[in-house]
């Protein structure tokens, strides 16, 4: 058991994600074409890088309700163009069934980019400019990589990722730069694991106008994942240090480097930064830019099945919150910080190559340079509660839950709600290992929420069931078990889509290369009335009865992946329900790299740099 002390660095470290087993697809030797990224390697240092109602319940624990005062923004979504719209550095995206491939538009300073639903309800897409080619690609913010099937791509049976005309697959073309270093992402737990591999690319990449020159991405030739039935991908949305594609390019600037001179605390960290800075995920880039009045976005998700009453519209926000919504209104709560010798100074990050040449004190100077990095957007919950009573397993699972708190991780590409074993048999939902999801009647009534920095938030019983094709009574629940905690990845909980449909999640990066002033942190608003949702679900079903049939005509998704977003202008606090707050022009979005790993780590950045090629 580790100190008191010692267990809140644990938790307000900060740390990424790695997607299972991704550091093994990183060659041991420098790849001859490494030349046509080094290139690019060059950092300019003033860039900045940054439940239903219940008569039990706990009155300590209250209910956070909707009771006729659902959001404007998303009583008023369905108003929105399907393009969306820009303005004052806030990007509003309508998130809605759509058919057709999603059109660019401006109009008075404001751009909008469509986000379609696909999967019946289960994943979320958005449109995106690679290289002059528009691509459907999916929202994860579980996962911080993008990335896009190629028209040479094949499944591993040998047959062509995808046939279908309305999913179009990137073609390289004369800006696309081919950096040929191989790059694989795993998905899903010990039971539904999946995958992408191809090679990292580089080309201009353009986001409801904004667009990112040399952005690197993953140019997919395999994957036997089901997104590309209704994706040309995925667009990674998670924390810049849960990138593969940076983690790579960083391991191999460290092997240049490692060729001509001693590694130092100090070049480890400036090598990492470089790599963040121009290889780090899309939407950090943007925000980086100065592109987005804040370093921030919201998820609301919309249901369609197997009705649209009481679902949100569906919205996503990037720069800033929705539009009559305000700080004081979320209950915010911190992103677990993890020490970065367990998230970035790590064998696991650093090729073997490299890491076996480092010295222990080197290492020890740069955690001390960077001690803590946030890996994903993962923060501390109260537990889940059943029937208005929080369920007594979840206040403890191991030893890694009692050092850092119970945490769950907060995944749009996640289509159900991962939760403990001793969770699932609570709710006498178990299941042997591979059996896949608990079945049940289509009218079985669930009351889940979710307590949250002393609150709770209710799921609709509709967003916990998906139809069977060409069943009408039995449904799938979108429960499922997930892995014991480990030390690289301690989160007993993963909420997805279920939990996206019911609450609007705000996803603040804060500044990324200083988080001791404006730490990460995630902030959560109740769209969904509990009584309400009870009443709905109720009529429905007796209503339906058995009559009722699903739309199945596209399958349900076999993976479960992970995605992204930008807040308001960025404050200090690091309260456990504090807001962002202050002038935004001291916001993470927008201030040079000045303190923290900023200004002690760049002192030398140049002349290091410049060692480099």
């Amino acid at each position: 058991m580790v100190s008191e002390s010692a267990s809140e660095a644990l938790y307000y470290g900060m740390v990424s994600y790695k997607p299972l087993n991704h550091d093994k697809y990183i060659p041991s030797q420098p790849h001859h074409d490494f030349g046509t990224l080094l290139q690019h390697a060059r950092l300019d240092i003033r860039s900045p890088l940054y439940v239903t109602r219940s008569s039990n319940l706990n009155p300590s624990t209250p209910m956070a309700t909707g009771r006729n005062s659902q959001p404007r923004f998303l009583r008023e979504a369905h108003l929105l163009p399907k393009t969306g719209i820009m303005e004052g550095g806030v990007l509003t995206l309508p998130l809605r069934r759509a058919s057709g491939q999603p059109k660019k538009a401006k109009r008075q300073n404001i751009v909008q980019v469509p986000l379609a639903d696909a999967l019946g309800d289960q994943t979320y897409g958005i449109g995106l400019d690679i290289g002059g080619q528009e691509v459907t690609v999916l929202l994860d913010s579980g996962s911080a990589d993008l990335w896009s099937i190629t028209s040479d791509c094949t499944m591993p049976t040998g047959a062509k990722c995808t046939n279908s005309s309305s999913v179009p697959s990137y073609t390289p073309t004369a800006t696309y730069e081919n950096t040929s270093i191989p790059f694989e992402v795993n998905y899903g737990d010990s039971s539904s694991g999946t995958f992408a591999s191809g090679t990292i690319g580089l080309d201009n990449i353009t986001l409801a106008g904004m667009t990112q020159s040399v952005q690197a991405f993953g140019s997919m030739t395999s994957t036997n994942t089901t997104v590309a039935e209704t994706g040309s991908g995925l667009f990674g949305i998670g924390l810049p240090a849960n990138s593969v594609i940076m983690n790579t390019v960083w391991a191999r600037l460290l092997l240049k480097e490692l060729a001509t001179a001693p590694i130092t605390g100090q070049s480890l960290v400036s090598t990492y930064l470089t790599a963040l800075d121009k290889f780090g995920p899309l939407l950090s880039r943007l925000v980086a830019a100065g592109q987005l009045k804040s370093p921030m976005y919201t998820l609301s998700l919309q249901r369609e099945d197997p009705t649209p009453a009481g679902s949100n519209a569906g919205v996503m926000t990037i720069g800033g919150l929705p539009s009559g919504i305000s700080n004081d209104s979320l209950t915010w709560v911190p992103v677990r910080q993890y020490p970065s010798q367990i998230s970035v100074f790590s064998d696991q990050n650093i090729l073997d190559g490299v890491y076996q040449n480092l010295s222990a004190g080197v290492v020890a100077d740069a955690v001390s340079i960077m001690p803590l990095v946030p890996l994903q957007w993962e923060v501390r919950i109260d537990g889940l509660y059943f029937n208005g009573q929080l369920l007594t397993n979840s206040s403890t699972n191991t030893t890694l839950t009692d050092q850092v708190g119970l945490t769950a991780l907060f995944d749009s590409g996640n289509s159900n709600l991962i939760v403990p074993q001793n969770d699932m048999q609570t709710l006498g939902l178990a299941l042997a290992p591979g059996q896949g999801n608990p079945r049940a009647p289509c009218d079985t009534y669930m009351n889940l929420g979710v307590g949250i920095g002393g609150k709770q938030f209710s799921i609709n019983p509709f967003d916990l069931l998906s139809g069977r094709e060409n069943d009408s009574i039995s449904c799938m629940l979108d429960i499922g078990p997930n892995d014991p905690p480990t030390e690289q990845l301690s989160s007993s909980y993963n909420f997805g889509v279920p939990f996206l449909k019911s609450n609007l999640v705000a996803f603040y990066f804060g500044n990324i290369t200083d988080q001791a002033s404006d730490p990460a942190r995630l902030g959560f608003l109740s769209t969904t009335d509990a009584q309400e949702a009870e009443a709905a679900f109720s009529s429905f079903w007796q209503s339906a009865g058995t009559t009722f049939v699903f739309d199945t005509s596209i399958p349900r998704p076999t993976d479960i992946t992970t995605s992204i977003a930008n807040p308001i202008s960025a404050g200090s606090s690091s309260s456990s329900t504090g807001s962002p707050s202050g002038d935004s022009s001291k916001s993470g979005a927008a201030s040079a790299m000045v303190v923290g790993w900023g200004s002690t780590a760049c002192v030398a950045l140049g002349a290091t740099l410049l060692s480099l090629f």
